[in-house]
């Protein structure tokens, strides 16, 4: 459910180059991992770059690494003017840190893993929010629209004792959809796997409130195109809040996603 990441990488950099933060002939930065998240993220980043006329700057590294001093120093180096990183949370605050303590200011977007609002309590936490974005298929927990500010009471008053973050978004997105699914299979009076497939191909224009319509007809293809951006604020619930409403890119519209 929701933009590839491939297709929401080409939304992060399509954020940058709105903001007028990059422009053609520049070179972006890429840190991301080996493998099928960070790698398809890469082929976002590589289809937004050519075009956009941008050079990517490739820093592969594995889930292990933690400290990203090595490769702020190559990116630097490089003269990147911003950076992606497609990678998890613990990596994105050292990127972030590492950038920041040595004064080296250019914006940095993650892809929707690569935050968590844990980081908001650690030393990084005031760079990560100073020029950090997150790229998403859904609006934020802590947003004051009605679909978030309702699952954030309802969780809430559910388990008191645990915080709020994305996951719980991601989570009651996910099961909210295959609920609509399974109610539509069942009105349909077919519960077989191929009822239940069928059921979802149908889904044409499926809005669960939380900022994005999404169309599940074309199975070559992610539900959609288009990716919110976010920033980390400790100030809201959750940690993040909305710098850019769901749009895409329109390198992104034109993308094809591999098979």
């Amino acid at each position: 459910m929701g933009a590839t990441y491939d297709v929401e990488t080409i939304n992060a950099i399509g954020f940058l180059l709105d903001q007028k933060r990059i422009a053609s002939g520049d070179k972006v930065g890429h840190v991301y991992f080996e493998g099928d998240y960070g790698e398809n993220a890469l082929a976002g980043a590589k289809a937004a770059a050519a075009e956009a006329g941008l050079t990517v700057v490739e820093q592969k590294i594995k889930p292990t690494d933690n400290d990203m001093t090595a490769q702020v120093a190559a990116l630097k180096q490089a003269g990147v003017r911003a950076v992606v990183v497609s990678a998890g949370p613990r990596q994105a605050a050292s990127l972030v840190g590492v950038a920041a303590a040595g004064g080296w200011n250019v914006p940095i977007v993650g892809n929707n893993s690569a935050f968590s609002p844990q980081l908001l309590a650690t030393p990084a936490g005031a760079s990560l929010q100073k020029d950090y974005y997150v790229a998403s298929s859904a609006l934020p927990i802590g947003s004051a629209e009605a679909g978030p500010a309702a699952l954030a009471a309802a969780y809430k008053a559910e388990y008191p004792d645990s915080g709020l973050d994305n996951g719980v978004v991601a989570g009651f997105t996910a099961g909210a959809l295959f609920g609509e699914v399974l109610k539509k299979a069942c009105a349909d009076k077919d519960l077989t796997r191929e009822g239940i497939r069928a059921s979802l191909l149908s889904l044409k224009s499926y809005d669960n409130g939380f900022g994005i319509t999404h169309d599940f007809s074309d199975p070559k293809a992610p539900s959609t195109r288009q990716s919110v951006i976010m920033k980390p604020d400790a100030a809201v619930p959750g940690g993040m809040r909305v710098v850019k409403e769901a749009a895409a890119a329109p390198a992104a519209t034109k993308f094809t996603p591999a098979p």
